[in-house]
């Protein structure tokens, strides 16, 4: 079976040494992609991704490294988790938490414009 040609180009971008985000629309707008909840995916600082720059219409994006919390709005440490809830109530995507293990959990959305 052929790799389609942005596959390719996704898997040379992912190979890199230092892999950044921004670096993937060069490559065009990707179907999967996964952010460390420590890097991009929490961090106000770090500059939050933006998942219509990088992210192609019905594309998943996997944020990691979240507590699982059963709460809403979605807290962390006693208090509301904005970032958590910067992607769950994104206008672009359709998201979710998934509880990996009683103490791990991931956000999965779905670009949906």
């Amino acid at each position: 079976m052929a790799v389609p040609k942005l596959v390719r180009a996704a898997m040379r971008v992912a190979a890199q040494h230092q892999f950044a985000y921004s670096s993937a629309t060069s490559h065009g707008r990707l179907w999967v992609v996964s952010l460390d909840g420590g890097g991009h995916g929490k961090t106000p600082h770090a500059g939050f991704a933006e998942p219509g720059e990088w992210l192609r219409l019905g594309g998943t994006v996997v944020i990691d490294d979240f507590t699982p919390t059963t709460d809403w709005p979605p807290r962390h440490g006693g208090e509301v988790d904005h970032p958590r809830l910067r992607w769950l109530d994104h206008p672009r995507l359709r998201a979710t938490q998934l509880r990996l293990t009683p103490d791990l959990a991931v956000v999965i959305g779905t670009r949906i414009s």
